[in-house]
């Protein structure tokens, strides 16, 4: 991996850049996983003196690795203690029975934790890890709303595309989790148990990437999904594995307006949907954020097995799309169709019902069970024509839900949150 400097002047009066190579992190992290195993093979270990590594991986500073040898098989129970009972993470982590590898995750930052573990032998031990305390980039939340008997035993995550680190927070808004890298975008768990997430490697400013890391909980990165028009927004797991993701094809101009399919065992491209195939670019269904770089600006992909179809968020045409995942053709278009073309009406619903607003610049689709459609309403202008744009002081955010009816094109608003509330949400 390579590196720039800035600009330096050269002899001859040419300008060049310099650079230097930069180890990959999964390098990094290799190098680091033996030497703390050759560290461990210089002594045995048992439960009643286990070896302990803080932060095994380099990157999750609030993660741990407990190791040890049994005399008999057994299986293991792990307890994080929390700063009250509350806060208190159980878990039962699969291990070989005898050599004992048990990662441990939910740590708090700047503090002396309690770890629990206890075996089915009868055999316990309890182990004191003490963390450091972060730097600014891991954010504390300003304000959170919620019960521990809402959350249990889960955590929200957060992952900025900013400086800020991508973290985990309990109900008490204490971070749980948190990685150092500057990973970008959307972060999903997938069927293994790991994560997917934007890697934290550019190819084009501001924020494309070269693809999405494939990482454990305990930071380990296993695997870089490399795509040659780069990474942004969001990524899907199929069924079988495939990834769906995000990209562009940057040589021609424009960004966030192609999806592809990826070989979860090869990386290979399989499938393409090109939104240019199907759609017009700018300036048709401009949203006020439209420009003819970033015409569409695709933020988000979801997969619907009942319909074998794909949904799109164009935030830059305030428009939710569906295509067929087979022939890429379009279904149809949930958004406000002022002034779309005459020979693109047919895809927009008609609205119906009492109450009714269109979404605009919209994130987040999805294509819930009963194939109602529910997105974030960011609302940004809150129309498609200039004159009556409307400021952020007199506007709002909020989810929606809409009801579809394809046979008939007509579309319902069934829920939001939001708009009652005002400039504030």
């Amino acid at each position: 991996m390579l590196e720039t400097s800035p600009l330096r002047r050269l002899s001859g009066g040419f300008m060049g850049v310099l650079y230097k190579e930069v180890k990959h992190i999964i390098d990094q992290q290799y190098e680091a996983e033996s030497r703390f195993l050759e560290e461990y093979k210089k002594e045995s270990h048992t439960i009643a003196n286990p070896f302990v590594v803080l932060n095994p991986y380099l990157i999750a500073p609030l993660t741990a690795l407990v190791m040890f040898e049994n005399e008999k098989p057994a299986f293991a129970k792990v307890t994080v203690k929390g700063k009250e009972a509350a806060g208190d993470y159980m878990y039962r982590p699969k291990s070989d029975a005898r050599k004992m590898v048990l990662p441990i995750y939910g740590l708090y930052e700047d503090y002396e934790n309690t770890v629990v573990i206890e075996l089915s032998t009868g055999e316990t031990a309890t182990v004191k890890i003490v963390t450091e305390k972060a730097s600014d980039q891991l954010k504390k939340p300003t304000s959170i709303e919620t019960t521990p008997e809402y959350m249990e035993d889960n955590v929200m995550m957060v992952s900025p595309t900013s400086p800020a680190y991508t973290a985990a927070y309990d109900y008490a808004g204490d971070a749980r989790w948190y990685n150092t890298l500057n990973l970008a975008f959307d972060l999903k768990r997938v069927r293994n148990g790991r994560l997917f997430v934007g890697t934290d490697r550019l190819v084009a400013p501001p924020y494309h990437t070269t693809g999405i890391y494939e990482m454990g909980m305990i930071g380990k990165i296993y695997k870089e999904f490399r795509i040659p028009g780069g990474y942004h927004h969001d990524e899907w797991e199929m069924e079988n594995g495939d990834i769906l993701i995000l990209t562009q094809h940057l040589t021609r101009g424009t960004v966030e307006d192609v999806c592809v399919m990826v070989d979860r065992n090869t990386g290979e491209i399989l499938k393409e949907w090109d939104h240019q195939d199907v759609l017009p670019v700018y300036p048709a269904g401009g949203s006020g954020s439209q420009d003819a770089h970033d015409w569409f600006h695709n933020n988000a992909v979801w997969y619907d097995k009942k319909t074998n179809s794909l949904t799109f968020s164009g935030r830059h045409q305030d428009v939710i799309i569906n295509r067929d995942f087979e022939t890429g053709r379009l279904n149809w278009i949930i958004g406000d169709p002022t002034g779309w073309p005459e020979d693109m009406q047919k895809y927009f619903f008609k609205p119906i019902g009492d109450e009714f607003d269109w979404q605009y610049e919209q994130h987040a689709c999805m294509v819930l069970p009963n194939g109602d459609i529910m997105c974030f309403d960011n609302g940004h202008w809150r129309s498609k024509e200039k004159e009556h744009y409307l400021e952020a002081k007199d506007n709002f955010s909020r989810g929606v839900i809409y009801h579809i009816d394809t046979d008939n094109m007509t579309i319902e608003q069934v829920w939001q949150y939001g708009k009652e509330r005002g400039a504030e949400f």
